[in-house]
Order: C-alpha cells, then sequence, then structure tokens
C-alpha cells in the first residue's frame, strides 16, 4: 500500500485545522481521531508534527441498568431460555462469546456454579457462583433442555449453538419489549460491576470476577454518580 505524502507545509497547518474542527463544535474524540490519523501518516512519511493543544476527552461511562431494571427484565421475560440468558448475562457478568461457549456439563446446579472454560485473556477454566434465582432458572431450563456432556447449553430451534448476534437479538428484543429501551449483552455485565462496586467489593474481587488482569479497567465502576457522592460525603460548612 502506498500512503499519501504529507509535504511540511501542510503538517505545519495542523494547529490551525485542529483550531478549525474545535470551532464548528465537532466532538473531542472526533478531534482527537483525525489528529492522530494525520499523524500516524505523518510518521510514516518522515514529517515531523507541530505541538498541538488538543481538548481534552471525557471518559465515558457505560449506561448501568440499576438492580431493579434487571430484575424486571427477567421476570417479564416469557421464554425461560431467554430468561437465563439474560440472568448469566447479569449473575455472571459473562461476555456473549462466553456465554454461547458454555456447555450443559459447566453448570453445576448442586454446588450452584458455573464454569466458564473459554475466559477471554484467561487459559484456565474460571468457576463462578450462581444466585439463587439463575440457580432456579437453570433447573427449569435444563429439564426441558436434556442435554448431556459436550453438548451447547444453549441452542436455537434447529438444535444448533447460539451465535454471540443472536444472543444480542434476543437481548435487544426483550429489554424494548419490557423496558422500553435498547438494553446490549454487554450492558449487563456493566451493570453487574456497578452494582458489586456500590456493594464495597473490593476492586481486586470483583477484577477476578470479571476476568480482568489489571485494575485499571475495573476503576471505572467505581465512579460514583454525582447523587451517589452527595449521599456519601458528610456536610461541609
Amino acid at each position: 500500500m502506498e500512503w499519501a505524502k504529507l509535504d511540511r507545509a501542510t503538517v505545519s497547518k495542523l494547529p490551525e485545522f485542529i483550531d478549525y474542527l474545535k470551532q464548528r463544535g465537532l466532538a473531542p474524540s472526533t478531534i482527537n481521531v483525525a489528529y492522530h490519523s494525520v499523524k500516524r501518516i505523518a510518521e510514516i512519511t518522515g514529517e515531523e508534527i507541530p505541538r498541538v493543544s488538543l481538548p481534552p476527552v471525557e471518559e465515558k461511562l457505560p449506561h448501568i441498568l440499576s438492580k431493579e431494571e434487571v430484575e424486571k427484565l427477567i421476570n417479564n421475560i416469557a421464554n425461560v431460555r431467554d430468561q437465563c440468558i439474560v440472568a448469566l448475562l447479569y449473575d455472571a457478568a459473562l461476555r456473549r462469546g462466553e456465554l454461547v461457549a458454555l456447555n450443559c456439563e459447566d453448570v453445576n446446579l448442586k454446588e450452584k456454579t458455573i464454569t466458564i472454560r473459554r475466559r477471554e485473556k484467561e487459559a484456565y477454566p474460571h468457576t463462578l457462583p450462581l444466585s439463587e434465582r439463575t440457580v432456579r432458572l437453570l433447573r427449569s431450563y435444563l429439564k426441558l433442555r436434556k442435554c448431556g456432556k459436550g453438548e451447547a447449553l444453549f441452542v436455537n430451534d434447529r438444535n444448533e449453538r447460539l451465535s454471540p448476534s443472536t444472543v444480542y437479538d434476543i437481548v435487544k428484543r426483550w429489554s424494548r419489549r419490557v423496558l422500553g429501551k435498547h438494553v446490549h449483552p454487554h450492558q449487563l455485565r456493566h451493570s453487574c460491576a456497578s452494582f458489586l462496586c456500590k456493594n464495597d467489593i473490593p476492586l481486586n474481587v470483583i477484577a477476578d470476577f470479571l476476568g480482568h488482569k489489571s485494575l485499571g479497567t475495573v476503576r471505572r465502576y467505581a465512579r460514583l454518580t454525582p447523587t451517589d457522592l452527595q449521599k456519601r460525603l458528610p456536610e461541609r460548612v
């Protein structure tokens, strides 16, 4: 691939270009993307980048569902398979890929645990505790499913393992019907992490539960909303 050559005169006008984008009211994230795109090409072609003042990009916290919203969603799903899917995405904070990779033997109703054998960023199985509600739902589902070792836990009408895209559609369909808004599967994972943080579970425990090696990603769930912060802070005057 041939990269477009940026001449020195063009690169020297980069600060003016960034100022122009600011004046047009573009989002800081958009301006940063534009800058880094030009910078990357300039680095490849050997041109020196002038110093540029970039607007700060505010970290966006994921949209969180309240515990009440999650309960309402699960309780009003009319299909026990889909109930189990939503309950596990929240209760075990699963990613879609982890959920669809589950086999029937990965569920231990006696021990009230689930084992994730293909957890992202981990080479070993990860066993997690389940809530009583999720255990009850899985027990009802497995009475109907009657699947054996090595078989997918969640299948479609053709008895094929569900795909991640199908799980996305299931969550979207039921959330629109029950909550009147579009919820995607990863929001349930975010919501679980946020719930644990608000209940003062140590960050290292949450990181292990989520399958994160670093606390950096988990710390954003510990950020309080202004309302929560006001409740926790003492009177200062």
